[in-house]
């Protein structure tokens, strides 16, 4: 994993978008670490074979979109739970305040039938449409 400040690749991510490429001409997918929206890095995965260097090329264009395989977040629509998921697996922890009305807190387990993100699904079905996330409707529970 490598990570370079924003300041050092002296690129205006706030206003522009670019494509980063390895020594192929290939597309490498990349993330921006922002502070209160400000971007400061850029990470992306090398592929550097031992005792050798690699070069990656940073130019203007329109990255080709990414597929998101994880997620993480506070749901503060259920009380204060955190949950988190990847293509596999939700899960989730109980927060604080769970513990006056649910006294076995702790984290759960989603099991999914589908590599999508879900666990806003569950959730959304669960606490809008009265359909629990404890029952499998046919994308996990």
């Amino acid at each position: 994993m490598v990570e370079i400040q924003i300041a050092d690749l002296k690129a205006d991510f706030t206003n522009s978008s670019f494509v980063l490429k390895d020594e192929k001409g290939l597309e490498v997918p990349y993330q921006i670490i922002r502070d209160n929206s400000r971007p400061v890095s850029l990470l992306f995965q090398a592929s550097v074979p031992a005792s050798s260097s690699v070069k990656y090329t940073l130019r203007k264009g329109k990255p080709a979109e990414v597929k998101a395989r994880t997620s993480a977040r506070f749901v503060p629509e259920r009380s204060d739970d955190f949950a988190w998921e990847n293509d596999f697996m939700c899960y989730r922890l109980y927060g604080p305040s769970a513990a006056k009305w649910n006294y076995s807190n702790g984290m759960d387990l989603f099991f999914k039938r589908t590599d999508d993100l879900m666990v806003d699904n569950f959730y959304h079905e669960h606490l809008v449409n009265n359909n629990s996330y404890h029952i499998d409707h046919g994308q996990g529970l």
